[in-house]
């Protein structure tokens, strides 16, 4: 079968099943309302990556909801905004949508969520302070939130981005202080080591790098914090020290991307001794 026929096949099956569906997805239901339809029939589109015909359909959904923002209306409100900001290039569309689901359906539970792929949003559109203003709006509506480590994180480096080093530095290790363990401890060890980098203090940016070698053993930046502490101390003319982090992690990164650049530094320091 040519492509061509499959994706009208699949088409006309997923069409079938948008129409018959009464709930969330593709399982067969008995409530065939029209705005559960219309809203099957965005799903569909968007399984086919026909992100503006989707758009269209969960429009249709939102637009008809009046004030009753539940289930089909306020997941299309969403889906708006998620296909708006991923797949059609509309900015302004998609944060109208994330703002709606957000005043709209104010019970939802994934309020905290939706906030920071907003802040998130601003942030990859450049939008900065705009981005900074909804990580701050967040802390405010939820002090007690598991997700405020990952809104220091993304904090810290959106500062980074403005070039605002010291801003930048006080959240990673306000998120070290608070968060010593977590799951973004490690990262926030590599943005410090790269702040202190921006404002040449190398021995503090050192420290950080081998903060990770120390204390994070399952950490994916293992291997880059090893190669630039060796360069660190090279460059701060501790040689020893270059050679003694190496030997200990030569086995453990043997196979690493980043092996023979070290063995080209090493080597390098060994000729001009």
């Amino acid at each position: 079968m040519k492509s061509k026929d499959f994706r009208r096949l699949l088409i006309a099956v997923l069409f079938f099943l948008a129409t018959v569906s009464g709930g969330c997805g593709f399982a067969l239901g008995f409530d065939s309302s029209r705005r559960e339809i219309k809203f099957n029939r965005g799903l569909a589109y968007e399984a086919l990556e026909e992100y503006r015909s989707a758009a269209d359909c969960y429009e249709a959904v939102a637009n008809n909801s009046k004030s009753n923002y539940k289930f089909p209306a306020d997941e299309s409100v969403l889906r708006l905004a998620r296909v708006y900001s991923a797949h059609l290039n509309s900015p302004d569309s998609a944060v109208f949508y994330y703002r709606k689901f957000l005043s709209a359906v104010p019970e939802s539970n994934r309020h905290p969520r939706v906030l920071i792929e907003l802040a998130n949003y601003y942030r990859d559109l450049a939008r900065l302070d705009l981005s900074l203003d909804t990580y701050r709006e967040f802390l405010d509506r939820y002090p007690d939130s598991e997700l405020k480590q990952e809104v220091y994180y993304n904090k810290g480096k959106v500062h980074i981005k403005k070039d605002e080093v010291d801003l930048a530095a006080k959240e990673f290790k306000f998120l070290l202080e608070k968060y010593p363990n977590g799951n973004l401890a490690d990262g926030a060890c590599y943005y410090l080591a790269s702040t202190y980098g921006q404002i040449g203090n190398k021995v503090k940016q050192l420290k950080y790098y081998k903060k990770i070698l120390n204390e994070f053993p399952a950490s994916d930046l293992r291997e880059i914090s090893a190669f630039r502490a060796i360069k660190l101390a090279l460059e701060l003319s501790r040689k020893e020290q270059a050679r003694n982090i190496a030997e200990k992690y030569r086995e453990e990164f043997e196979e690493g991307s980043y092996r023979q650049d070290i063995e080209k530094l090493l080597s390098g320091e060994e000729d001009s001794d």
